[in-house]
């Protein structure tokens, strides 16, 4: 009886040890299930359990067993993602600013960026860390002086004048780097599990790397916030230096623009444990972001303010994204993977129309989910038709990662037209036509209106691109001609012809008038001179003078008909001998296009009988 009292009290011992075992297991659980950071915690005999989130601003406590604790420490597995506070929070507040911060560990953010740059040190020597993202004060400041030229004291003299919601707050300052450090580590001692990426910005000092070991890294060491704050620079000799400064103890992250393998020469001179990279842009493939994954480097994106842009480089591996806007409780995992069509997406070319010039149309493609730009190659892709030739080209903007299905653009390419096209010189039976020579074109086309059809006729096809001028020959004197010009390319054995340069009119002269006599009466101080009358003329010029060169004229003569072949002129000398010549002209409307004069006549005074 005593043996079984002694099983039945051992019995109920182990089963109260799996009970608060199973509530410890519980707890943890619903920390994984919430996707916290913070470390499992033991339980201690008659001491309390803390429960948190991962960004805790209440601690609760639970009385346990005095049993000895079990010692199983249950491993957090690593967040599918982590989106960091680009600045602080700095869609909510004013970048850098100690707000911006604030609304970033109120936000739930697990990461949360920040830059620092050096003031110039005061009369005593003292040189003051400061948090900003830009050496210049002009952006947020509205100051064009350098934070590098300025002490602290002067510093504090300029308010932020620009942030998001900056009427919120009244006077605000840039603050110093001891001061964010103390923030971290109050935060840290209140159970919040945050990573703060300090990025280091450069002033052009050389000397810039020199301060590091005492500035920027041993109040690190000191306050014991290495588990807690890594360091980024887009210059590596910087990552190096505070690797040596700090012996390893202070993880790095290496930024450039472009992910490639100099990248990850860079990254391995510094042994950077991440590299961050420009998400916006299409620099960078999936075949390097693979690399960089196999070779054991965490990957991060700046900066980026769409969903679907995260959730494309959440699919390749990318689990670190810097942003502006959006917040932890904005995406899950889940909507990051989702799939969307591209019908719902804004997808617009930058130009809608191009001149055939013999090489292939690649038209810039806007594509935007709500008001946010997506990334070539990363959400879509683009591929063309019938790019290169004249007629209606196509693009196709074709999903991938989480964008399925394709939108079908179109755009226009279209023949050059002809430049420059005009009369430059007619005669009685031809005209010269000129214009600008057109690159990449198989020739020209020449065009007349043809009255009675009211079109335009194709009269000449000039097949050498290089060619600007034609003359037209065996034309019909006084007449009016209407030409126009066309471009043309024969590809593949199809002809493609430009739209028509704007019409010149011509006008051919009238033929040479030939004169019949110049003959004097009344004297001797008059003339009578008559000419026969060239076709279709309209009327004539006459001139006369005292010399035979034409040059001392004494009189111009309008004659403005066709048939009045004659012209009288009076008071004339009796003695002088004088010289006349004519020229028709053809009228159309307000234009007169004259011929070529006739030959010169002289008229000498008759002899007295």
């Amino acid at each position: 009886m005593k043996k079984m009292g002694k099983s039945i009290i051992k019995a109920l011992v182990l089963m109260f040890v799996f009970t608060v075992g199973i509530s410890i297991y519980n707890v943890s659980a619903a920390e994984i299930e919430a996707g916290s950071t913070s470390a499992v915690e033991t339980t201690k005999s008659t001491e309390e359990v803390t429960t948190k989130q991962n960004n805790p601003t209440e601690v609760t406590t639970k009385e346990v067993s005095t049993e000895e604790p079990t010692t199983e420490v249950v491993t957090e597995p690593e967040a599918p993602y982590t989106l960091i506070a680009h600045r602080g929070y700095s869609g909510a507040a004013p970048d850098n600013s100690l707000p911006a911060f604030e609304k970033a560990v109120a936000a739930d953010y697990r990461m949360i960026e920040l830059d620092i740059i050096r003031c110039k040190p005061d009369a005593s020597g003292k040189a003051t860390w400061v948090i900003s993202h830009d050496n210049n004060l002009k952006s947020n400041f509205g100051v064009d002086k350098n934070i590098s030229d300025l002490t602290y004291n002067q510093l504090m003299d300029y308010p932020y004048v620009s942030g998001s919601n900056l009427e919120q707050y009244n006077n605000l300052k840039m603050i110093t780097y001891d001061q964010i450090l103390n923030y971290i580590k109050d935060r840290k001692e209140k159970g919040y599990k945050l990573t703060w990426q300090i990025e280091i910005k450069d002033t052009g000092d050389t000397n810039y790397y020199n301060y590091f070991k005492n500035e920027v890294v041993q109040p690190v060491l000191d306050m014991n916030l290495e588990d807690c704050v890594t360091f980024s620079s887009f210059h590596y000799t910087f990552l190096k230096r505070i690797k040596e400064d700090s012996d390893n103890k202070i993880r790095v992250w290496f930024l450039r623009t472009i992910l490639d393998d100099k990248t990850l020469g860079y990254a391995s001179a510094c042994k950077a444990e991440g590299i961050s990279f420009k998400g916006t842009v299409d620099y960078t493939t999936k075949e390097m972001i693979d690399k960089a994954l196999s070779q054991g480097y965490k990957l991060g994106t700046y900066t980026i303010n769409s969903p679907v842009v995260m959730g494309a480089y959440l699919q390749w591996g990318v689990k670190y994204y810097a942003t502006d806007k959006i917040t932890p409780i904005d995406v899950t995992e889940e909507s990051l993977k989702k799939k969307h069509s591209m019908q719902i997406f804004a997808c617009a070319l930058a130009k809608k129309s191009y001149v055939y010039d013999n090489t292939r149309k690649l038209p810039k493609v806007t594509v935007k989910y709500k008001d946010e730009s997506l990334v070539q190659n990363v959400n879509y892709t683009l591929s063309y038709e019938n790019n290169k030739n004249p007629g209606t080209a196509v693009v196709y903007v074709s999903g991938i990662n989480n964008c399925k299905d394709e939108v079908k653009l179109t755009y226009k390419i279209t023949m050059p037209t002809v430049k420059k096209f005009k009369v430059k010189s007619t005669g009685n039976n031809y005209v010269k036509l000129t214009w600008d020579r057109t690159n990449a074109v198989t020739g020209y086309i020449i065009e007349k209106y043809n009255e009675a059809t009211k079109k335009y006729d194709e009269i000449r096809k000039i097949t050498k691109g290089k060619t600007v001028s034609c003359k037209l020959k065996k034309l019909t004197s006084a007449s009016k001609y209407k030409y126009r010009i066309k471009s043309y390319v024969t590809v593949d054995g199809k002809t493609y012809k430009s739209s028509s340069s704007s019409a010149k009119t011509a006008y051919t002269k009238p033929n040479q008038v030939k004169l019949k006599s110049a003959v004097r009466y009344g004297k001797n101080k008059k003339i009578k001179l008559k000419w026969y009358a060239p076709a279709r003329c309209s009327g004539y010029q006459v001139k006369i003078a005292t010399d035979k060169k034409m040059t001392k004229l004494i009189g111009t003569y309008t004659v403005s008909k066709r048939s009045r072949c004659n012209q009288k002129i009076k008071k004339l000398s009796a003695k002088k001998n004088y010289y006349l010549k004519v020229r028709a002209f053809y009228k159309d409307g307000a234009t007169k296009t004259y011929g070529t004069y006739s030959k010169i006549l002289k008229s000498k005074p008759k002899n007295k009988k």
